[in-house]
């Protein structure tokens, strides 16, 4: 088996792009949960907030993207486990509920290097790994997402893997309680460095070709012809 660990590229982008899209201040939760697009969104920010605000009037939904380009893993490449880290370095969990979680999940932006208001909903419902609770989520590291089967599916072997995060309201479509937060800060690529940006970490093999068996060895001497008889 190999591993292979890919991140987002900073800005400016080249292959991939993490970022974010966000619904601020709309006048009700289905405004800001059913909106086609966005009116804050980012690509190159240092931090991601992946965030849901419930307040009388003034209901805001943020939701991530992170891309990775996988290329590398060539279409012979056998994908048998992966894992999608992401460091947190704040949250505030205002309603915990039971939704109050997050997960990764699929997105197709427009483009794989920037992040647009109009990708606000170009980000799936379906789980691509286990849920981790905001209460359990660790501060100030890095926290793994273990891809299910439908995850490892989903990656690309010769192109760009494109996952998104969502918190658990928003993907249930339940509304957050009233004027509470839930909130979880993701450092991005351009942080400093890799030591925090999104990572995944993809566990494969690549079967080679059998040797193909050389042609049998001929006789080593070719058998003369018979010696033609005298005539009586």
């Amino acid at each position: 088996m190999a591993t292979l660990t890919v991140y987002p590229d900073p800005d400016p982008e080249s292959t991939s792009v993490d970022g974010y899209s966000g619904q601020d201040a709309a006048l009700t939760w289905a405004a800001a949960h059913d909106a086609a697009s966005g009116n804050a969104t980012s690509d190159g920010s240092s931090n991601m907030s992946l965030s849901i605000f419930g307040g009388a009037g003034s209901v805001s939904i943020y939701r991530l993207f992170t891309l990775f380009d996988t290329s590398a893993l060539t279409a012979a490449a056998t994908i048998t486990a992966a894992e999608l880290s992401l460091y947190v370095s704040s949250k505030t969990n205002e309603d915990n509920d039971g939704l109050d979680y997050i997960n990764i999940y699929t997105t197709t932006p427009a483009s794989n290097t920037a992040i647009v208001n109009a990708d606000y909903d170009q980000i799936g419902t379906t789980a691509q790994a286990t849920a981790i609770d905001i209460g359990s989520i660790s501060t100030s590291a890095y926290n793994t997402f273990t891809l299910n089967a439908t995850g490892l599916s989903n990656i690309s072997k010769t192109a760009v893997t494109k996952f998104g995060v969502r918190e658990g309201h928003d993907v249930e479509n339940t509304e957050i309680g009233l004027a509470l937060t839930n909130d979880v800060t993701v450092a991005a690529a351009e942080t400093a460095n890799t030591t925090s940006d999104p990572k995944l970490v993809i566990t494969y093999s690549v079967v080679s070709p059998s040797a193909s068996l050389s042609p049998s060895a001929s006789a080593s001497a070719s058998l003369s012809p018979s010696a033609s008889l005298s005539p009586s």
